[in-house]
């Protein structure tokens, strides 16, 4: 199991978040890189915003089949312009 660790502690009201796939997502700062990875029109959102808890782009399920294509896509898409972190379905981030 490979873990990322940050310097950026993130302190929501002393809890514990425990996210995967779109839950994980969510806590970066946008949503932008994984737009093409499902279909946008079901989640009905305003925008990308993330929580912005942490100051990079979880990828989830990385080197899934399902995903592959979308995931390399949105590296040399977006990968100058967020820190993107890709986890397998077996790692997490722990910060």
């Amino acid at each position: 199991m490979k873990l990322f660790l940050t310097s950026n502690a993130v302190n929501v009201l002393d809890k514990i978040y425990i996210g995967s796939s779109a839950g994980s997502i969510i806590v970066g700062p946008n949503l932008e890189p994984i737009r093409d990875f499902d279909d946008p029109s079901k989640a009905d959102l305003e925008n990308y915003e993330g929580f912005g808890l942490v100051d990079f782009v979880i990828m989830p399920h990385w080197g899934r089949e399902k995903y592959i294509i979308r995931q390399e896509k949105a590296l040399k898409e977006f990968g100058s312009k967020y820190k993107l972190k890709t986890i397998t379905d077996e790692e997490m981030v722990i910060i």
